[in-house]
């Protein structure tokens, strides 16, 4: 039995959904094509689809939706481009992590592509967020900060019961 089989499934599941929570509020409708605007969600199908839930816990008009979707749309090559860089990014650190021979500047050089990488997803997603933060009324602005606030509290809790765990396994603390 590995160190992961003793956390239940049902815990790495919302652990890994408040992890995405902020990312599918900034990426709706950049896969699906639908955004806000129809009943699909970045990957999230149907009604009780999570960004559902957040459009409806927004009370967003129509006009919103439309709007939301249309950020989206508008940043969608952009933000195509920069995950493809960070994917690439990714996959050049793994492969000099795993390399035939230990190369740290190697590792170094592939880990500040990914970083650079996610500072320029960071900005992307800053400015979709703050042409999303224009559409919105001054009452839904607070209850999204609220929404993310919440998002981060169980992520954070996710985050901390994971790490925790790592600890009792063979390759820590305990056991």
């Amino acid at each position: 039995m590995n160190r992961f089989s003793q956390i239940p499934r049902r815990t790495v599941l919302l652990g890994f959904v408040a992890l995405l929570i902020p990312a599918t509020l900034l990426f709706a409708g950049s896969r699906s094509g639908a955004g806000f605007g129809g009943r699909h969600f970045s990957g999230f199908h149907g009604e009780s689809g999570i960004l559902h839930r957040v459009a409806e816990k927004l009370d967003l008009s129509d006009e919103q939706k439309s709007g939301i979707h249309d950020v989206f749309k508008a940043h969608r090559t952009e933000m195509r481009e920069v995950m493809d860089k960070v994917r690439a990014a990714r996959q050049e650190q793994m492969a000099a992590i795993h390399g035939d021979t230990f190369d740290e500047s190697a590792i170094r050089a592939a880990a500040a592509k990914v970083a650079a990488g996610e500072a320029d997803m960071a900005v992307m997603r800053g400015k979709i967020a703050s042409e999303i933060r224009e559409i919105l009324t001054p009452e839904q602005r607070v209850k999204a900060k609220e929404l993310l606030k919440d998002a981060e509290a169980f992520r954070s809790e996710m985050f901390n019961r994971f790490h925790q765990r790592l600890g009792e396994g063979p390759f820590g603390g305990d056991s």
